[in-house]
């Protein structure tokens, strides 16, 4: 129903500007996910197809379906459209009670990064009854025509790939992305940086803590980067080291460190190939410590990706169970992605 209501409400706004928009919608129903409905703000009146706002209304307020997660859900209107040739684009997500407003960067492999401006989260179903609760969703609805001209207006405007926080500093120029949710660059003095996202301030925070708690594991001063708001994203902004190639040497002092943490009585739940740096000196480094903690303490996550480690370990990986004591002993490094 709020969808219909949407294909009828945005026509209304379609001369917003110098030229009027088309608007064009699909319905997506990804697998073991909650079906919603996509909407693309078009302006094709140079003879292409050209995309300046995309909106997606879903059934239920799922927050891991959001775009904060990652911007996979217009992929084919990206497509369709030629978003994917644009630096940046406004996404607006709605459901029955939660209306947000934010932006989705194009990096590097296709790959979107998506940052959240404004959301209103009722807790309660909007209702048709309701004066305010209706015009929330007109001011919305205009708000997306509204994104779509600024768009089309100033979309060229952002010829570089900086990335900032809350208050404006410049976290990262010449931002790349180097995995999920982690992001390379080089601050204002040139100095390599990493920059990795977590869900909420919460468990950013608690992965800074605990690299503060292992020191000579961790590289470089971690720091947080403020999200846009307490309950969205965070990033901890670290510096960047490059493995050099393997050597025997390394090998001998990853296995001693790892010993040494299990001694110590710490186990750091996700030792892998992309979490070791074999540094120069043959001296090695672990890196990514979300997970980490005292034995006895510490979980898996409730969406650990087993397919992430090697077969040794698979079959010991419990989603939301402990994380066995002598679990980062396991030969299981046949991954690395």
């Amino acid at each position: 129903m709020i969808s219909i209501t949407y294909q009828k409400l945005l026509p209304l706004f379609a001369k917003i500007g110098s030229k009027p928009f088309d608007y064009v919608h699909q319905v997506y129903v990804p697998n073991n996910s909650s079906s919603h409905v996509d909407f693309a703000a078009i302006d094709s009146h140079d003879g292409a197809l050209k995309v300046h706002s995309l909106l997606e209304i879903k059934w239920s307020d799922v927050e891991k379906e959001f775009p904060e997660s990652e911007v996979t859900a217009c992929g084919s209107l990206f497509r369709l459209t030629g978003a994917s040739h644009q630096p940046w684009i406004p996404v607006l997500v709605l459901s029955k009670s939660h209306l947000q407003i934010g932006v989705a960067f194009a990096f590097v492999g296709g790959r979107w990064a998506y940052s959240e401006i404004f959301k209103l989260d009722k807790r309660a179903d909007f209702s048709v009854s309701d004066e305010g609760d209706v015009l929330s969703n007109l001011r919305f609805a205009l708000f997306f025509c509204q994104s779509a001209e600024y768009h089309r207006e100033s979309k060229d405007l952002c010829d570089t790939k900086h990335l900032v926080d809350r208050n404006g500093r410049i976290l990262l120029e010449d931002a790349a992305l180097l995995g999920n949710r982690v992001i390379v660059g080089v601050d204002e003095r040139r100095k390599r940086k990493i920059l990795k996202f977590y869900a909420c301030k919460a468990d950013a925070e608690k992965a800074l803590a605990v690299e503060k708690l292992a020191p000579g594991y961790a590289p470089g001063v971690a720091e947080l980067a403020e999200g846009c708001a307490d309950d969205g994203m965070y990033a901890v902004l670290d510096d960047f080291h490059e493995s050099r190639q393997v050597t025997y040497r390394h090998l001998i002092d990853l296995t001693r460190k790892v010993e040494n943490l299990w001694k110590a009585g710490w186990v750091q739940g996700d030792l892998r190939l992309p979490n070791v740096i074999f540094g120069p000196g043959d001296v090695t480094t672990i890196i990514d410590w979300e997970w980490a903690g005292l034995v006895g303490n510490t979980m898996f996550p409730s969406n650990v990706r087993k397919n992430s480690f090697g077969p040794d370990a698979i079959s010991r990986i419990l989603p939301g169970e402990l994380i066995p004591a002598n679990f980062d002993l396991s030969r299981r490094f046949a991954k690395s992605t």
